[in-house]
């Protein structure tokens, strides 16, 4: 895919403070050159992966325990957890798993689009006691 192709399949609609589809297409331009060699290197090495399965809203503390076990178990590093409900059901979500994985692994947190950059800057800061 050229990196004109790439940058068209993204929606900057709410990332524009970040990055522009221009500081985007500079980006993808600048790594081009080197993507076969990046390629050949994911080959050899592997994509590190996370778990989905582990932080779905509205899962029971026993249940989110059991699914870290297994995900630890399986070798998962990263746990990707749902959040974007109410503030302090989410805060509780991410303590459970917290305390499963420990502060050596990471959660990654998808809240889908629900929080502008306001909401998203103060509900991370509420969550930030797990190190997301």
């Amino acid at each position: 895919m050229s990196p004109e192709e790439l940058v068209v399949c993204v929606n900057f609609q709410h990332i524009t403070d970040a990055i522009t589809p221009d500081e985007a297409m500079r980006n993808v331009r600048s790594r081009h050159v080197a993507k076969f060699e990046r390629s050949a290197d994911l080959e050899n090495r592997g994509y590190l992966s996370y778990s989905t399965c582990v932080g779905w809203m509205g899962y029971y503390d026993d249940k989110l325990r059991r699914l870290c076990r297994d995900a630890l178990a399986e070798g998962y590093t990263h746990m990707k957890v749902k959040v974007g409900g109410d503030p302090a059901g989410d805060l509780r979500l991410c303590r459970v798993i917290w305390e499963e994985i420990g502060p050596g692994l990471k959660i990654m947190l998808d809240v889908n689009q629900v929080w502008d950059v306001n909401e998203a800057i103060k509900n991370m800061k509420g969550l930030a006691e797990v190190g997301p």
